[in-house]
């Protein structure tokens, strides 16, 4: 078992990575919310996340990676009924 404190907010999050990813993450974030401005940010499953009504978006930084995802809330609706 760890002792690490899951983060709470994604600006502690990003204080954790050196100051060239932070600039990175933060450019991130910014065009997260330009494409979906009503957007919610959180934690999930100590991943950044966004969300919406209408659309759901993550990143996180994995290994040397960020990995977004955007999905329509037509597309989640279609996947729940598989």
């Amino acid at each position: 078992m760890t002792d690490k404190k899951p983060f709470t907010t994604i600006d502690e999050y990003i204080s954790t990575f050196p100051a060239d990813i932070q600039v990175i993450l933060e450019k991130v974030r910014q065009a997260i919310h330009k494409a979906v401005p009503e957007a919610a940010e959180t934690m999930s499953y100590a991943i950044p996340t966004s969300t919406s009504m209408a659309n759901m978006s993550c990143s996180s930084l994995v290994g040397n990676s960020i990995s977004p995802c955007i999905r329509s809330q037509q597309a989640m609706k279609l996947s729940s009924k598989q």
